[in-house]
Parts: structure tokens; sequence; C-alpha cells
């Protein structure tokens, strides 16, 4: 049995699930780590349909009673399909096997019914918890703010302060947000108080969530200092920072360095339609335009159908994407005459358009791809099964 569990957890991580289940399917009477096995594999492998399946044939047809594993899985990939029934069903199951206790499985319970939005179940279980770590607390803090009820998130975030547990970034960020929701900016300022203390503020998860209730209690100054500061930052960080509002971006653009945050700007300027605010922010930098930004221009043009400013941003560029994009433009304009013309041009120059390639990992091997490929050696085999 232990080498069948073995086997199937290494046919699962593979990406192999039908190997898993061939290997289950050999063992007549299989006990409780192979049914476990199956249903975490099947969860960790993004089918939570399959996972519940195998759990509940385990438990009606097997007549196997669930260990604490197989539960705290079973809630997850309930969690997963944002189901509260099913969910509520392998809650009883866990209380009739004497797991109504266990502090791993109330704290996936906990996380299942923030996801279903099912706010007093997830209270009433919170209270009933004889034991709570801080993945307890933060789950409850993120059920509240997710379902809107800021004023009781910052309430027992405070309560878990005042009781001497220590806040994770999760828990931090949960409670920032309901700061944010609730525009509470004096609250906002504790909280970053106590990120900083805990040295959590440059956590780039933190920290952004910082710059977002900031922005969106009126204090982007606040907001760009902390930008400023953070070591690393992800497309979530710029897009907090200019989430507020379009003048916000050229507020902020003088104090902040670097040419994304134009980029930034002129996207979002763009994608709303403010494409001359768009070109205002372009005009803003001090130095030469970088090719992206005249590129985030030309896709908001083709958005909006603008072939007046498309010409502009198309005519400081020199890839043959770009050029493409100025002939749908048209295209969409109905100046054929001018798509003929583009086309031409990109011939005339030698410009040709980079393949869009495709990366997997299959095992230990990276293969890469791109559309039509037949050059390795399973083409054949691949294409197979991609026609059925």
């Amino acid at each position: 049995m232990f080498v069948g569990s073995a086997l199937i957890e290494l046919y699962s991580k593979c990406g192999q699930i039908g190997e898993a289940v061939k290997v289950f399917d050999e063992f007549l009477h299989p006990d409780v780590f192979l049914w476990t096995s199956m249903v975490t594999e099947y969860k960790q492998n993004g089918d939570p349909e399959e996972a519940l399946e195998f759990f509940f044939r385990m438990v009606m047809v097997g007549r196997i009673n669930p260990d604490r594993v197989t539960l705290v899985s079973a809630v997850s990939a309930c969690a997963q399909l944002s189901n509260f029934r099913i969910g509520s069903c392998v809650h009883g199951v866990s209380i009739r096997n004497g797991f109504n206790s266990d502090l791993s499985l109330g704290n996936a319970l906990l996380n299942l019914y923030a996801k279903t939005g099912s706010v007093k179940t997830a209270a009433r279980l919170f209270m009933k918890m004889p034991e709570k770590d801080v993945v307890s607390w933060s789950s409850m803090i993120a059920c509240y703010t997710h379902n809107r009820d800021v004023i009781k998130a910052l309430n027992l975030f405070n309560e878990m302060i005042d009781m001497r547990i220590e806040p994770n970034s999760v828990t931090l960020v949960s409670a920032l947000q309901a700061c944010a929701l609730a525009g509470n900016l004096e609250e906002g300022k504790k909280i970053h108080e106590i990120a900083t203390r805990k040295c959590f503020e440059l956590d780039i998860k933190v920290a952004t969530a910082l710059i977002d209730m900031y922005m969106k209690c009126s204090a982007p100054e606040k907001a760009g200092d902390l930008f400023n500061r953070m070591p690393k930052k992800d497309v979530v960080s710029w897009a907090a920072l200019l989430s507020s509002s379009i003048d916000n971006a050229v507020l902020l653009f003088e104090g902040i360095t670097g040419k994304d945050v134009v980029i930034w700007s002129a996207t979002i300027a763009g994608r709303t339609g403010e494409l001359d605010k768009a070109m205002e922010i372009i005009e803003t930098m001090p130095n030469p335009t970088v090719p992206h930004v005249w590129g985030a221009l030309l896709g908001a043009c083709l958005i909006h159908n603008n072939t007046k400013l498309g010409e502009v941003a198309a005519k400081s560029l020199f890839s043959a994407g770009y050029y493409i994009l100025l002939s749908k433009i048209y295209a969409m304009d109905n100046k054929w005459e001018n798509v003929t013309n583009l086309r031409t041009l990109i011939k005339e120059k030698g410009l040709k358009m980079m393949s869009g390639q495709s990366v997997v990992e299959v095992g230990s091997d990276i293969c890469s791809f791109v559309a039509g490929d037949r050059l390795h050696l399973d083409s054949d085999q691949i294409y197979g099964v991609l026609e059925k």
C-alpha cells in the first residue's frame, strides 16, 4: 500500500494522473492512505470535482473512514469550487468522525466559508474552535473583509493585536484591504506602523496593500513615498498606485523614477478612452520616449479606433508588430489603400513578425513550440490527442 501511495504521488506530480488511477485500480481493497492520495492529488492537479468524486466513493462505497488529511483535501476542493453545500456535507462527515476540534481542518473550513460568503457560519465555527493560530485569525479577518464587513474585520484585527497574537503578512493585507474599503486612513496608518515594526513594510504584498489603502484614502503622497522605497515591484503594485485616477498618475509621475509608471499611465488612460490624456502623460517624459510607451498608446488607439494618434505612435516605432497594429486601425476605419501601403512598407523594410512561442514543462524537460509546430519527435502522437 505504501508503494502504491508513493507511485500515485509520483505520477501525479509528473502530470500523469491517468497512470496514478491505473495504480489505484490495481488494489482490490485500497486503504485510507491510497484513497487519500487520490483525493489529494486530484485536488492539487486542479481537478476538485474528481477529488470529491473519489472522496464520496471512499466514504459511501469503500466504507473507509477518512483521516484528517483526507478531510482537509476534500474541504479545499470544495473551496476551489466555492461549493458551500458539499463543503457542509464534508464538515458533517468530519464531525461524525471526531475531527471537529482539529486545527488544520478548522482553518480549511474557515477558508471555504469565507470563499462562499458564508460569514455567519464562519463566525460560529471561529468562536467554537478550541485552538486558534495566526491562520485562523487571518482567515476570519479575510472572510469579513472579502464580504465587505469591514468594521468586524478591523475589530477582530485589533482584538488579535490586543491578545498579543503576532500577525503575518496575510493578516496585514486583509486588514489594510478593510481600511481601503472603509476609507479609514487613521486605522491604516496604525497598521502601517505595525507592519514597519514587524519588518513587513517592504514585503511586496503588504506594500502594495498599503499603497492601495493610501490611494483610496486620498493620501497619494504617502503612496508614492512607499512606492519609491519598494525594492521590488510587480504589475499589481503599479496598478495599485495608478488605480485611483489618471490625474493622480500625472501628479505622482514627477516624484517617481522609471519608464514603467508612464507606460502604466498611458495604458490606463488609453483603455479608459482618455487618449489625449495619455498623450499628455507621454509628453511629460524628460527623456526620449521608449518604444514600450508608444506601443501602449498604439494599442489603446486600436481599442478606440483613433487613427490620428495611432499614426503618431506608429511613426515612432520600427517593428513589424506595431505596423500590423496600425494596419488594423486603418482597416477598422475602412482605409484599405493605407492598409496595402503599410503592408508593402513592411516588406520593403524587411521587417518580420516574431512567432509567438509557448513553453511547457513536461516532467524534467522544458519544451517550446510555435503554432503548427511539428518539430517535436512525438508531434504525431500530440496532434492525435488534440484531434480527439
